[in-house]
């Protein structure tokens, strides 16, 4: 009985391991009962042939329509991760749940974890989205202005304008208002909080760099030094506007702290 059991659970595995690549997903969102059956047909003095293939009729059943339904039609990867962004920076890691997720996705649960794995794993993604297409504006007009004190006014400026935004989105930087309050506590969301520090500040040293070679700046300016003052400035903003400090009000000092950067 033991071994027929035993050779009833391997072809049980190999049929789910090749039904679907992710098993785990499917029984995540398995309804209890199929569950229950096949547990009860494998691990209990009630297994029987019939149980057996009964069960595994109501198994292989729900793997097909769940790869048949999983992703629903006009289904848009791009539109699902920043709704997921939103859910994460109004609530928090910890605070968004799955239900919360997938409601303002639009998707299903297998849908998720088809096509961005995990909680943990979309939320990772979710930062990755937000620096790569809602972060970029205030560094492409950093880049492409070309007297340095207006290219510093208009970082400033832009994120002044992101953090505050007139469409009723979340105010403040998700990065400084979300991210950073549980980059501890979700695995790999230091290290790329971290990275996105390192790369901004470099790209605003490279910048300063290039001004001193120039001229534009003095040969001791201390490009480094004053990239991390003024990213660390921008996201004051970010924290201030996330307290409800108006635009207006963020940007009556503007002129002031471009001095104090190019000092």
């Amino acid at each position: 009985m033991l071994l027929r059991q035993t050779q009833a659970f391997v072809s049980f595995l190999i049929f789910a391991y090749k039904s679907l690549p992710s098993l785990g997903n499917v029984v995540h969102s398995a309804p209890p009962e199929v569950l229950s059956g096949l547990s009860s047909a494998f691990l209990t003095d009630r297994y029987n042939n019939v149980t057996l293939i009964r069960r595994r009729a109501q198994f292989k059943s729900f793997v097909m329509n769940s790869k048949k339904t999983g992703r629903p039609r006009g289904f848009d990867a791009l539109t699902a991760l920043n709704a997921a962004m939103n859910v994460f920076w109004a609530k928090g890691y910890h605070g968004s749940s799955l239900q919360d997720l997938t409601d303002a996705m639009g998707i299903n649960r297998p849908s998720l974890y088809g096509s961005f794995g995990d909680k943990r794993q979309l939320y990772l993604k979710a930062i990755e989205n937000y620096v790569s297409n809602h972060a970029r504006k205030q560094m492409v007009a950093f880049e492409t202005e070309v007297d340095i004190a207006k290219a510093v006014r208009a970082f400033m400026k832009i994120t002044i304008n992101s953090v505050t935004p007139d469409d009723g989105g979340p105010r403040g930087c998700f990065l400084a208002s979300g991210v950073a309050t549980s980059a501890g506590e979700v695995d790999g969301a230091a290290e790329l909080l971290q990275g996105v520090l390192r790369d901004t500040e470099r790209k605003l040293a490279t910048r300063f760099d290039a001004e001193r070679e120039k001229g534009t700046l003095p040969k001791d300016f201390p490009s480094l030094e004053r990239a991390q003052l003024m990213y660390d400035l921008s996201l004051g903003h970010a924290l201030r506007a996330r307290a409800g400090i108006s635009r207006g009000t963020l940007a009556k000092n503007l002129d002031h702290q471009v001095k104090i950067i190019l000092a």
